[in-house]
């Protein structure tokens, strides 16, 4: 397995962004890399792998930088993005209504709506 497959491995199973520290301990937790002299090597080499795709391959790289130091996998950015997209379109909705309502119960009557 090489290193590139090994880290797409563990953001695919965490599901969040990680740093390459997080990435190269779980990494050696779980025996998918033999245990090495200098670690600090190996979180090198961790985030070369993820921050070359990215430069190599640019928009249609496997991994995206989120934060300092955190990458994630982009189908899991993507969804995410989505997601908050979906929530920010609720929240909206849901502002405009208390603005615009003279009633707790219309308010709560969106909330239910929303729900569903």
């Amino acid at each position: 397995m090489t290193f590139k497959e090994i880290v797409r491995l563990i953001l695919e199973r965490e599901k969040r962004p990680m740093s390459a520290k997080e990435i190269a301990e779980i990494a050696l937790r779980k025996n998918l890399i033999d245990s090495p002299k200098d670690l600090t090597k190996l979180r090198w080499k961790i985030y070369d792998v993820m921050y070359n795709d990215i430069m190599l391959h640019g928009d249609s790289s496997t991994f995206v930088k989120v934060g300092r130091g955190k990458f994630t996998l982009r189908e899991l950015n993507a969804e995410r993005r989505r997601e908050g997209s979906e929530l920010e379109d609720l929240i909206r909705r849901l502002e405009e209504t208390q603005y615009k309502s003279t009633s707790p119960s219309e308010f709560e009557e969106t909330l239910i709506f929303w729900k569903k």
